[in-house]
């Protein structure tokens, strides 16, 4: 990327070229391990998935402010940068505050269900905000405990088997699975 833009300007700055490319690389794997999609980011060494399961794959909130700031940016030299500023913190403290939704989720679930925290997985789907996605995964963990709490030993035992409790929309459409 840098090499492109030193063919195409020749005043670029090298350095200035190598720190905008490495910027971008960087910020693009973070992007990708925020999702609840994750990557491969040992992937010489190993196969295995990293996700932080923080947004959905494709979050229209976060996609929305990115591409706004960007194309202000693009629009307008003077006024863009100060827009596509804004815009990139406003991202940054939505990134935060899905992290925080999540994090909160995940305690409620170990608290309420008494399952390790490495037993449970939340997935955020597409269309939600943050705010919305913790409230239906708080209700839920709260749905699931109350039916599970004359099985927690059953909850303890798919534990230490292995198995994790899943806190998404499939346990909503099917209560037969006990939120498993």
């Amino acid at each position: 990327l840098t090499l492109a833009f030193r063919l195409r300007v020749r005043s670029f700055p090298w350095r200035r070229g190598f720190l905008i490319s490495y910027a971008a690389l960087v910020s693009h794997i973070f992007l990708d391990l925020i999702t609840s999609y994750g990557t491969q980011i040992l992937n010489p060494l190993t196969r295995k998935k990293f996700s932080l399961d923080w947004v959905f794959i494709i979050d229209p909130y976060l996609t929305s402010l990115l591409l706004a700031g960007a194309i202000a940016a693009l629009w307008s030299a003077g006024r863009g940068r100060t827009v596509a500023a804004l815009c990139l913190g406003l991202a940054a403290a939505y990134i935060l505050l899905c992290a925080f939704y999540h994090h909160q989720a995940m305690r409620l679930a170990q608290l309420t269900m008494q399952v390790s925290p490495a037993n449970v997985v939340t997935r955020p789907r597409t269309g939600k905000s943050a705010f919305t996605h913790s409230l239906i995964t708080l209700a839920r963990a709260c749905a699931v405990s109350l039916s599970m709490s004359s099985s927690r030993d059953s909850a303890a035992r798919d534990s230490r088997a292995g198995r994790k409790l899943l806190l998404c929309d499939a346990c909503r459409n099917d209560p037969s699975s006990g939120g498993r």
